[in-house]
């Protein structure tokens, strides 16, 4: 009776992660971007449902540029994907380009500035969360990306991006071309170190850097 009991929970969890995937993959093809002046929980978990992109205000207070991670500490080495890089000759590169680092996070000790972020996002049950921190300084343009994650969020701390994001049902005008002729089935976002973008499963983008942006 027992094993019976185990079975019949398994194939019930089985099929309730088959309908959450399902769910979560599922996009909206009439999305646009939502504007959120307030960030509020229920606010913000509403138009989750919409599976739109949230533009959210979200001011940080933490004051951090490459140079004052330098001074904060000295000798600092970056190991970025297996390559070690120094803080201290970056710092007087006119180009920098360190891509989604998450000990960086760790070591500078921003972990707790985006957990309070992330709880607008998610509950309880949250799970397998990921924090990076990328720098930049002079011209830079990433590749095309695609979001896998249930929530995903970007936050400038200094300096502002733009972002081009995609709609899914794009997927096959945009994927393998050149990003400069994709841009018409975008929608650029301009995203400043005040706010927050939100983008939904499934969608892709990419975005262009102008300044010195963390």
């Amino acid at each position: 009776m027992i094993t019976f009991i185990i079975k019949l929970l398994i194939i019930v969890y089985l099929f309730y992660m088959i309908f959450h995937i399902k769910s979560m993959i599922q996009y909206n093809s009439k999305a646009n971007v939502i504007i959120i002046e307030q960030p509020d929980k229920d606010k913000i978990y509403l138009e989750l449902r919409e599976k739109s992109p949230l533009i959210i205000n979200n001011p940080q207070s933490i004051n951090l540029t490459i140079d004052s991670m330098n001074y904060q500490i000295p000798g600092y080495i970056i190991n970025d994907k297996d390559t070690l890089l120094s803080l201290d000759q970056l710092s007087k590169s006119d180009s920098i380009h360190v891509f989604n680092n998450s000990k960086l996070v760790e070591d500078f000790k921003l972990k707790d500035m985006i957990e309070n972020i992330e709880k607008l996002f998610t509950g309880y049950t949250k799970c397998d969360s990921e924090y990076n921190l990328s720098l930049y300084r002079g011209n830079q343009i990433s590749s095309l990306l695609k979001n896998y994650r249930e929530c995903m969020f970007i936050q400038p701390i200094v300096g502002k991006i733009n972002i081009y994001l995609f709609n899914p049902k794009h997927e096959k005008d945009i994927k393998g071309l050149e990003l400069t002729t994709i841009k018409k089935w975008g929608i650029k976002v301009e995203l400043s170190n005040d706010k927050l973008l939100y983008i939904p499963t499934e969608w892709f983008y990419f975005y262009e850097i102008v300044e010195e942006t963390i």
